[in-house]
């Protein structure tokens, strides 16, 4: 009996041919359908990752950031470095004008002043007596020409009386000569006076100049650059004080 193999069975058997050939196409249409739905996730899933890739690139171009500003006339500035000794434009040695201890020293080194400002003040007592004797000398010879002026008034009036009766007959001529004599003086001394007047003057004003010169101030605007003189320091009209720079 020859041998019967399965695809003679299906062959030769209709029943099985029908039954076998509907589950065949069942099967091959779900292979078919399951590979299609992983070809369209695996495509899906391409284009995320393409998209993700994308859109985390950090070689992407960035959006360029312009700076804009407002065209103007101005200065070009070029700063140099170098090394060197700066040199004032002007230096000037605030000297002690007066003599005396430095009772008071505003400034210290690198302070800024402006002109008049006080630097230092030196002991004035004796200034301040200096003036008030020449204030009492202007007033003696004030007093001196008050007296020359009553006694020049006094010599003219006896001048004129000898006169007038030397030129009667009724006065001797060495009386009237001594009344002229008399009046001269009066006037010598008058005129003398005032010349003292005007000494005393010239004595008063020095003696303010000399007390003002115990307040030392900055002739200009500036900055001190050495301090020489310290509060209690014994200066005299030679001595520097502060330095200051413009």
């Amino acid at each position: 009996m020859p041998a019967t193999t399965t695809n003679d069975l299906i062959a030769d058997d209709p029943d099985t041919l029908e039954t076998t050939a509907p589950e065949k196409r069942r099967f091959v249409g779900s292979t078919v359908s399951v590979i299609k739905r992983r070809k369209w996730l695996i495509a899906a899933a391409i284009v995320v990752i393409a998209a993700l890739a994308f859109m985390l690139n950090p070689f992407k171009s960035a959006k360029p950031d312009f700076v804009t500003a407002t065209v103007s006339r101005g200065d070009i500035e070029q700063t140099v470095l170098a090394t060197g000794v700066l040199e004032p434009a002007k230096l000037v040695s605030v000297g002690a004008q007066a003599s005396g201890q430095v009772k008071k020293l505003y400034v210290q080194l690198g302070d800024t002043v402006k002109a008049g400002e006080p630097i230092a003040d030196i002991d004035s007592r004796n200034q301040i007596n200096t003036v008030s004797n020449a204030q009492a000398g202007l007033s003696n010879v004030r007093a001196q020409r008050s007296a020359a002026a009553a006694q020049l008034t006094q010599a003219q009036l006896n001048y004129e009386r000898q006169k007038r009766l030397y030129e009667q007959g009724a006065a001797a001529k060495s009386d009237y000569e001594a009344a002229e004599s008399n009046l001269a003086n009066t006037r010598a001394n008058l005129t003398a006076a005032d010349a003292q007047i005007k000494q005393a003057n010239l004595s008063l004003n020095t003696a303010e100049t000399n007390l003002g010169y115990t307040k030392i101030v900055a002739p200009m605007d500036g900055t001190i650059v050495a301090v020489v003189t310290e509060e209690g320091q014994t200066v005299n009209a030679n001595q520097s004080a502060p330095t200051i720079v413009m």
